[in-house]
Parts: structure tokens; sequence; C-alpha cells
């Protein structure tokens, strides 16, 4: 076994105190000794009186050597040694530096001559009495001064050491700290900047990831900043068509704050509402988070002012689902809000920031579930309230319940799936009809050959096809017009697409001047010349907000110009743009604009461009290329100075411009609903509840428009014959004008492939068949069914005294399953109309059919019509029972 190698001389290693004092100080008194000798040989002090006689016992070198500074040297190195050993405990070897072996640690030796320096300046300071030579004790005089200034000298120069020390570690410290905080800031600056990118734009993945793990490892101070930011966003883009798409870009940021503090209620609300808010929505994730908000809420905390939203929120979700097992919740939520802030004032709030769903779901919900809700506990209380009407009286006959079902709608689900292009064309090309042979159509301006029937913005660029105006195209199959959308097949291979009706020239959809009236179509601009078609009292009433003239005068310029002169399209304008523009609070985008520098496809290519043309106007007009098309329209280069000469000059026209490049006219001629103008104007349903409320308001205040001539269209439903072929306009308004026509009896009077066959004086076949050839009935029953439907209608119109227009009349099973229609609708048996009125308020003229229609009535104003049918054998004015009655 191999013994360790042992070493003649072992390290040195600290002696005991004793020890090392003792070599220490002979090796110090040595160098003392010798640096005096070295000292006297320059000294002008030396001589008989001076010069050592009295101790033989010295060296021979050391005789000459003088005495002062013998004694000074002596008692100053004794003194910086004393002052080591007393304050330490100890005396340090001299060595050579481990870390630098060129380096002389000279450890007690330093001390030594410290202390020497110390007492030669305290000698120097010495008075000079006490100085003179030959007297008595100047021997211990100069040993003590030595003694005392090496002591002390030691002692300062430790002292000046500790100051310096402190400073340099002070600064040292202050220079971390400014590092730290240099580095704090940086990170603080870098974390906004991906904030404020994932806001605008969006992250990739790794820098989505990057974000998320610093705002978890963020400060405080910094996870504010960025939930403020994330909660502006998350707002702004709830109600505004702009910035709809970063409510879903919040989600991330709210996460990972979330995920950074999981005790916060702020954090898990936001992101529950945020949730809520999303496209499309999750309904189950936000209420799990609400549900950890409000368990995380504390009493008399600053952040529960505004909590009671917590269950307003989840209450909004909980409908959203439709799960009839949670309106125990449900109502608990509404307690709590009644509770905390008032569930009247909370409701009007929520109204009037457009929040989702708000007022609409709750108080619809509270309609639907009144019975039950008046029975439990404050629920009648509750009710009354908010002003919710006495619960209905049910429905008990069994046979109505059942004849009711049949028109009802499946409702959509909560989270529709995404339709593919080739799904949503394959699932549609079974109501395709073979057109008659050369059928050509050809687009009216530039457009777009689509592969699903959405707005074209929406497609990648694989799912659209661009056609310029005057393009041609030879058709082999056609569909049904559904929502705007006609489906067709193109010859030579060009492929099966759907294409917008407005934007194309269809032979198969003849013009109502050549088929009857299916619809009223826009009047002249020209016939509202000098007359406002809305009031300002009208306008202020809808919009909430004092108009100023400009905006007054802009309003109605705007309606005339782009032919916004209907009452359906004025109210459908009105709420909209009162929504968009927060009741004409926000002229222009909150925001500085600087999100859009450099979008290219904005048109903002130079520096400033975001700012400059950022959004503005009531339906906000955003970047240079919109603006300069805008100015080439208007011709007004003005626009292009920016934001505010557009909000200020055109708040109206600009969203007028809009508003007809978009077709929305067409949208609202059709009978659209709320929900399908919010769709084309917001891309999704942000804000519905509060656009419903604008358009109720809308609906009560605009019933009719100014006195003005017939339509022509009108009068071509109605020709003159006689005498008021030749009364004035003023009169003609008056004026009931029936065609002189054979009476209708049986199917074999009419001919049933002429659309423009009058039925009954005022409305002809095409109207109740949408001049689609494909509807056009062979069976004997269903003419018969059409005929007894019309005469009814007929009735009601004669009654009436306006025109009336019927938005949906027979439709085959085929037809009838492409519009999304119950399978055993009346429609189908021809014995159904949906009408509605040319000109007057839909509501009142429902209530006005209701009295005196004795068959079934479908309770549809709120989306624009009102459904009649003669299923139980009756119609107008027939008496006895009426039939069943039901709400869309």
């Amino acid at each position: 076994m191999n013994k360790p190698e042992q070493k003649l001389f072992p390290k040195f290693s600290y002696p005991k105190k004793t020890v090392n004092f003792i070599l220490t100080f002979a090796f110090g008194l040595s160098m003392a000794l010798g640096f005096a000798k070295l000292i006297s040989f320059t000294s002008s002090a030396s001589g008989k009186h001076t010069i050592i006689r009295d101790l033989p016992v010295y060296l021979e070198w050391l005789n000459g050597t003088n005495t002062l500074y013998l004694s000074l040297v002596l008692a100053g190195a004794l003194g910086g040694l004393l002052y080591s050993i007393l304050l330490d405990g100890e005396l340090e070897l001299p060595s050579w530096s481990k870390k630098n072996p060129n380096n002389l640690n000279p450890g007690f030796l330093a001390e030594i001559f410290v202390g020497i320096s110390g007492a030669f300046i305290a000698y120097s300071v010495l008075p000079q009495e006490l100085k003179q030579p030959g007297e008595q004790g100047l021997e211990i005089t100069i040993f003590v001064t030595g003694l005392v200034g090496g002591y002390g000298g030691k002692a300062i120069l430790d002292a000046a050491l500790e100051k310096v020390m402190e400073r340099i570690k002070t600064a040292n410290l202050d220079k971390e700290k400014a590092e730290s905080q240099s580095k704090e800031l940086e990170e603080k600056i870098h974390i906004r900047n991906l904030v404020n990118q994932q806001i605008q734009n969006g992250l990739n993945q790794s820098e989505l990831s990057e974000m998320q793990e610093k705002l978890e490892g963020a400060t405080d101070d910094v996870k504010k900043i960025v939930f403020n930011v994330a909660h502006d966003a998350r707002s702004l883009g709830r109600r505004t068509l702009t910035f709809k798409d970063r409510v879903n870009r919040t989600i991330p940021i709210f996460e990972a704050l979330v995920a950074s503090d999981n005790n916060n209620p702020s954090y898990n609300a936001e992101l529950g509402y945020a949730y809520i808010s999303s496209q499309p929505a999750d309904l189950d994730k936000a209420i799990s988070y609400l549900d950890r908000a409000i368990e995380l809420r504390v009493p008399g905390a600053s952040t529960e002012r505004d909590s009671w939203k917590y269950e307003m929120n989840r209450a909004i979700a909980r409908i959203g689902l439709g799960n009839s097992q949670s309106r125990d919740d449900i109502l608990k939520d509404l307690f709590a809000v009644e509770q905390r802030k008032g569930l009247a004032q909370a409701i009007d709030e929520y109204e009037r920031d457009g929040v989702d769903g708000g007022n609409n779901s709750i108080k619809n919900w509270l309609i639907q579930n009144q019975d039950w809700v008046s029975q439990q506990t404050n629920g009648k209380a509750l009710l009354d309230e908010i002003q919710i009407s006495e619960p209905a009286k049910p429905v008990t006959s069994t046979s109505a319940v059942t004849e009711n079902q049949e028109d009802l709608v499946a409702a959509p689900p909560k989270t529709a799936k995404p339709v593919t292009s080739t799904s949503a064309v394959t699932e549609n090309q079974e109501d395709l009809v073979a057109a008659p042979p050369n059928t050509k159509i050809k687009a009216t301006i530039k457009t777009y050959l689509k592969k699903q029937p959405i707005d074209s913005s929406e497609l990648g660029e694989n799912e659209k096809k661009e056609v310029p105006a005057g393009k041609g195209y030879k058709v082999l199959k056609y569909s049904e017009e559904i929502d705007g959308h006609c489906l067709v097949e193109l010859d030579y291979g060009a492929g099966t697409w759907y294409i917008w009706s407005d934007h194309w020239h269809l032979p198969w959809q003849k013009s109502s001047k050549d088929n009857g009236r299916s619809s009223v179509s826009a009047p002249e601009s020209s016939q509202h010349q000098g007359v406002n078609l809305v009031t300002r009292q009208q306008a202020e009433s809808v919009y909430g907000r004092k108009m100023s003239d400009q905006q007054f005068n802009d309003l109605n310029s705007c309606l005339q110009r782009f032919e916004i002169n209907t009452v359906p399209r004025i109210r459908h304008f009105l709420s909209q743009t009162a929504h968009e523009s927060g009741g004409l609070r926000w002229m222009e985008e909150i925001a500085s604009g600087s999100a859009y520098e450099g979008r290219r496809d904005l048109g903002n290519t130079s520096p400033g461009d975001g700012r400059k043309y950022k959004g503005a106007g009531v339906i906000q007009l955003t970047g240079r290329h919109n603006y300069q098309k805008f100015a080439d329209f208007i011709k007004d280069q003005k626009v292009m100075q920016g934001h505010s000469y557009v909000a200020q000059v055109y708040p109206f026209t600009s969203a007028g411009f809009w508003w007809k490049n978009n077709n929305m006219n067409a949208l609202c001629d059709r009978g659209a609903t709320v929900r399908e103008v919010t769709k084309r104007v917001n891309g999704g349903y942000n804000g519905l509840a509060d656009r419903q409320r604008y358009y109720d308001k809308a609906c009560q205040v605009i019933k009719q428009l100014p006195s003005t001539p017939l339509h022509t269209e009108e009068l071509a439903a109605q020709p003159e014959t006689g005498k008021a072929a030749t009364e004035s306009s003023d009169q003609v308004s008056k004026v009931e004008v029936v065609r002189e026509m054979p009476k209708i009896l049986t199917p074999k009077d009419v001919d049933w492939s002429d659309m423009s066959t009058h039925l009954t004086p005022h409305f002809t076949l095409g109207e109740n068949l949408r001049n689609d050839p494909r509807r056009i009935p062979h069976d004997t029953t269903l003419q018969n069914n059409i005929l007894t439907i019309m005469r009814e209608l007929e009735k009601i119109r004669t009654d009436y005294g306006k025109p009336i227009i019927i938005t949906s009349g027979y439709r085959p099973e085929q037809i009838n399953r492409a519009v999304g229609g119950v399978s055993n609708s009346q429609h189908i048996r021809g014995t159904a109309v949906d009408i509605c009125p040319a000109h007057g308020d839909v509501f009142e003229f429902q209530k006005w059919v209701d009295q005196h229609w004795y068959g079934a009535l479908g309770w549809g104003a709120k989306k624009g019509f009102v459904h009649i049918d003669c299923r139980n054998g009756k119609g107008w004015k027939t008496g006895g029972e009426k039939g069943v009655r039901w709400n869309y």
C-alpha cells in the first residue's frame, strides 16, 4: 500500500498569536533599527550631544545613529504593530498573492511603515519647547510621541481607507443599481413592445412564448401597465369594427397574467370577458375564469367596486350556453348584480357600452322564463324593477302547440364550424337547376367568383377569383339567391362558384318593372332633393345626443347622395352608425393610429400615414388608400388633410361611401334583420344588443318618410286607369288605383309560366314566387292553395290602402331546405306568405293584421316581416276562433 508522500517542509500555517507576535516584532525591530541608521547618515542633527555613548552593548555599527530618529522609528513601528494586534488580534505575514504571483502582499511590513510615518508626522507637530536638546525626559517624550503617532497614523489610515472603501462599495452598489434599473427598464420596454405587437398584429409562436414567459416573471408595475393596455384593447375591440380582431389577441396576454398570479381576481375576470367577446366565443372557459374571479374577490378591496360585472358576464355566458339546467345559477347571478349594483342600472350601463349580449340576452332570458322567475323568492320584484311585463298566458291547446311547431326554426349552435370551400359548394350543388341554353351572366362592376358565400375580404387568395367589369360567362346551372349570393356552374370547365347577385346581370332575375314587384326598388335621390329625409328631432332621438348643424346637414346629404331613402334603409343606417360612433361620441378613432404605420394594405407607405389617416367618421374611414378613393369620389382633395377634416366635414358622407360600396341598400331592401346587417358591417355580431336597441329606437321615431310622390315602381304595381291617370302626383298618392283584369277563379285561368300574370289586382305571380322559375307549381292542389292565400292577401292590401311587399311565398321542398325552412312549413303547401309594409312601421302593421287575421300568424316584426297562413281554413276578417300565434 502506497503511503502518501511526506514533504520535508510542510506548508506554513498561521502560528498562535504569541509566537506570531514575537517573530514579527523581532523582524520589524531589525528593520526599524536599520532604517534609523540609514536616515541618520543624512541627518544634520548628528553631534556630540546626540551620539549614543552610554549603550556599549549596542553593536558597533549602530554607533553614530541619531537617537531622535531611532526613537521615532522604533516607537512608530511599535505603534503600528500594536494597533493591528489590539484591533485584529493577529499580524499578517508578508506573502505572494495566490491570484496573481507577481503581486506581493506586504502584511505587517505595511503596518510598520505606516506607523513610522505616523510617528514622524506626530513629532513634526510637537511644540518646539518640547523638542529642546538636553531637556530631561526628551527621549521619553519622543518615544511616546512616536508610539502615539504610529498608533494614530495606522488608525487614521485605516479609517480613511475604510471611508474610501465604503465609498467605493457605495459607488459599486449605485452602479449595480443603475445597471439593474437600466436592464429592468429595457425589459419593461421589450415586454410592452411585445404586448403592443401582439395586440396590433399578432406574434408568431416563439415570440408569443417569449412574451408569456417574460410576463409571468415581470414586476407588479409592469403587469399593471400590461393589464391596462390589454383591457383597453379588449374593450375597444368589442365596441369598434376596426379593432374587433384585437379581442382574440388579448387572450394570450390575460392567460400569461393569470399564470403569473392566479390569485388576482381582475386577471381572471378580464380573461373571462375576453372569452365571451372572442370570435368564436368560448363560454365554458369564460365561466370557469369568472368563477375563479368571484371566488377570489376580496370584500372592501378597491377592485370590488366594479366586481358586479363578474356575475353579470357569467350570467350572459350561461345564457349563451342555453342550458336549461343553469337557470337557478343564472338567477343567482342576477340577484347578486341586483344587490351590488342594481340590475336595471347594470343593464342600462351594458346597453350604453354595447356589451355583447348584455341587455338583449338578459332581458330576453327573463321574458322567456318570467313565469318561473316570478314564482321564485323576490323574483316578481326583480321583474318589476326592470319593467318586464306580466307573463303571457300559456297556450294550453295541445293541437295549437303541435301546429305551431312546424314554424320553429332550429337555432344555430353556439359555435359555428367554419365552412370550407369544398363543402360549401358541394352541399348546395343539389339545389342547382339547369339554365336555359346560351344563358350568360355579366359582371356589372369589378367583383369576384367565390368558393364561399361570404364577403370576399374574408376569403384567401385561393378561394376567390377577381372578375373585371364587363366580363361574361356562360352558365350551365344556377341556384336560388340566398342572402344576396347565387351559386352558378360555369361552362367550359370554369367551375362552380358563388357570386354576389348585385354585381352581376343575371337573366333569370327579371326586374320588378318587368315582372311585378317582389320588393320596392330604391327611389331616385332626385325625388327627395331639398327635403330632409330625417328631422333633427328624429336623428337626435335615435343617437341620444345633440347634433351640430354640420352633422345634421351632412347626415341628410349622405342619405340623399347614397340613396339611403327608404324607411328600412334609414333605420338600419342610423342604428349601425349610432353604435359604431358610440351615440356620436366618437367622430374619429380614439387610438393614435400608430398601429397603422407601414400598413401597405391600407396604402400607408409614407411615415406618419398611420396617424394622419386613422379612422374618421361614424363608420371609421381608415388608411391613405381609402381616404384617396373617398376624396376622388367626393371631389374634395382636402380630405387628404387627414382624419380631423373628415371627422368634422364628412362624418356621415364618409360612412355613406362605405355603405354604398358594400351594397348595404340591397341588403336592407331584402328585409334583412339587425343581425344580418350587423354581420355585414362588423364581420361578426359584436355589440348586437346595442345595435338592436338603436334599431328599435329608430323604428319608434322613423315610421314614414316626408310626403313625396309614389315611386315609379309603386305606380307600376298599381297601373292607373281612367281619371286617376290625369291626377297630380299629390292626388295619386291618395287615390286607390286598381288594374282592370279578368277575375281568376281556378288554376286554369292562370298562365303559371308568366311571372307578370296578376293573381289579384295588386299582386303578380312573380311576387309570390320571387320571379324564380324553379318555384312554379305544377300540382293543382298547390295552385289552388296559392290562389287562396293571395285572395286573402288582396283583402289585406285593399283595407290597408298602401303597398305591401311579399318577402316569401310558395317554396318547393328543395328551396325550402336551402333557405333553412322547417320540413313541414306551410310555405311548402303554398298556404303561407311573409309580408311587410313598403313604407309603414312593421310593428304597427303586425298589430293591425293581428287584429283581423283569423288564420295562423307568426310575429316576426323584429325580423322585418309578418307570417300569415290559412292552415285552419280561415283568413281576413272571417271571424270565429283565431289560429295559433307565435314569436319568431
